[in-house]
């Protein structure tokens, strides 16, 4: 997954009315910090700049080749980002410090592919996703932009676990492996009818 590039400026405003006026001259409040940093550096990025950026796509695993106040560079994610409830503005952006050789921990989204073709949903079952995405802890130059999962061949009965995940080789995950990720499940007419043969036979027995 490329870097995106990305300017982080200086940022003296503190405070509420200070981030408000702020951001109504075009600017987002940001904080960088990570592994090597004492305490958080306060930024600001331009908003025509970081929003195209995050529209559309899994902003948890964006990587940043992120230019500081100071000329230098930084490889950085987005560790977490404040919305207001009701417009959906970006309020206020956590950046964290990648470091070369240290695991960091992000949540990656499991995408799954095949869902139209899917011989079990050809077959009248149903595709079931229990798990939308996963929590790793991984090499920075390993984090992946997602994971995704081919369905195709699935049949009724027939389900992906964790364990099951395409995952990069220094990823770890806190969850047990067993977990089910997704799953065909037999569709509510064939249950429905699975159920009455058992009913029918049951009757049969007692009479």
């Amino acid at each position: 997954m490329d870097l995106v590039r990305l300017n982080l400026e200086k940022r003296d405003a503190v405070g509420k009315e200070a981030c408000g006026r702020l951001r109504r001259s075009g600017y987002i409040p940001a904080v960088l910090y990570g592994p090597d940093y004492r305490e958080a550096v306060s930024v600001q990025v331009k908003a025509e700049d970081f929003l195209p950026n995050i529209r559309g796509t899994h902003w948890n695993t964006l990587k940043f080749d992120a230019v500081l106040p100071d000329g230098s560079s930084e490889m950085c994610i987005i560790r977490d980002m404040n919305r207001n409830y009701v417009s959906d503005d970006v309020l206020h952006v956590d950046f964290y410090q990648l470091v070369k050789g240290h695991k960091v921990s992000v949540k990656v989204p499991i995408e799954i592919v095949g869902k139209e073709t899917c011989a079990g949903v050809k077959a009248g079952g149903l595709l079931e996703q229990r798990i939308l995405d996963i929590e790793i802890n991984v090499l920075p130059r390993e984090i992946p932009e997602n994971v995704v999962l081919n369905v195709e061949s699935m049949n009724v009965g027939d389900s992906i676990t964790l364990a099951d995940l395409d995952l990069p080789e220094s990823a770890e995950m806190d969850k047990d492996p067993s977990e089910i990720v997704v799953e065909v499940v037999h569709g509510k007419a064939a249950s429905s009818e699975e159920v009455s043969e058992e009913e029918e036979e049951a009757a049969e027995e007692m009479a």
